[in-house]
């Protein structure tokens, strides 16, 4: 499961996001953590929806990230072979 630190609400709550996406980029499962309690519940769908979208783009941008990083760490191995 991954996890994302975000804000929600009027009041900006600081949350931390705790999602899977499944093989087809679907949401699998998400947790929207507030003081230590699930509040996804609580949640509005358009509050869902933005939270959702940071997510997706999060774990896009930790995705494309550790492809570069290994495109550097495969460069560094074949120059030291």
């Amino acid at each position: 499961m991954r996890t994302h630190e975000t804000t929600t609400g009027e009041g900006d709550a600081p949350v931390t996001c705790r999602y899977h996406f499944d093989d087809d980029g679907d949401l699998e499962e998400l947790q929207v953590i507030y003081g230590g309690i699930d509040i996804v519940d609580a949640l509005s769908e358009p509050q869902l929806d933005e939270i959702e979208r940071e997510c997706r783009s999060a774990a896009k941008t930790e995705y494309e990230e550790s492809r570069y990083d290994t495109a550097i760490s495969n460069y560094i191995e074949e120059m030291t072979a």
